[in-house]
């Protein structure tokens, strides 16, 4: 087991972040993102707000969609959760393929914004 802790209390975020790698018992490696954001940062509250407003406008399909492009993705691809919400639920991609083609098209940086 592997572990990160790092602090970003100095920027826009304000938060701190702890990062956990283990390997499962088939030898599957897991990542666990643990991020506490300081009350009053720009993005208190934000990601519970995010996540009620995915669960609103997302279909039971949308999700499912989103679920299976996820088991698509290569294990050593590492897409963060919020481009396969926007690219299905706002862009209407329906498959991987498309979806690593939009995602050639979109490229992000730092936080993801709904």
């Amino acid at each position: 087991m592997k572990t990160a802790f790092i602090n970003l209390q100095h920027t826009e975020e304000k938060c701190v972040e702890w990062h956990l790698w283990y390997n499962d018992n088939s030898e599957k490696l897991w990542q666990i993102d643990i991020i506490q954001i300081l009350k009053d940062s720009k993005y208190d509250g934000y990601f519970e707000k995010v996540a009620d407003d995915i669960l609103a406008t997302s279909t039971p399909e949308q999700r499912e969609l989103i679920i299976k492009m996820k088991h698509e993705t290569p294990d050593e691809i590492k897409i963060p959760g919020m481009e396969y919400y926007i690219a299905v639920i706002k862009h209407g991609i329906k498959n991987y393929s498309d979806f690593t083609d939009w995602r050639n098209e979109h490229k992000f940086d730092g936080i993801i914004e709904w």
